[in-house]
């Protein structure tokens, strides 16, 4: 995926932009492959209604529920 980001190069820069970022998080008790669909989903969803996604990540929460978290841009 190409992205065009103003990325700062240094601590003094700021990132200038238009838009806003939003970051979802998804867990389950269950089927890691069940949250693996639901990210899916939600992905094409939410690509649909114009939103860049960022990045997505598979880890686990305080609570040892394996859990995505996806980070969009609009």
């Amino acid at each position: 995926m190409n992205q065009n980001l103003d990325i700062p190069t240094n601590r003094n820069e700021e990132v200038k932009s238009s838009g806003s970022y939003t970051i979802i998080t998804l867990d389950t008790m269950w089927s890691t492959n069940n949250l693996r669909n639901r990210t899916e989903k939600l992905l094409n969803e939410k690509t649909a209604q114009g939103y860049q996604v960022i990045s997505v990540a598979f880890g686990i929460n305080l609570w040892w529920m394996p859990t995505a978290f996806i980070t969009l841009y609009k």
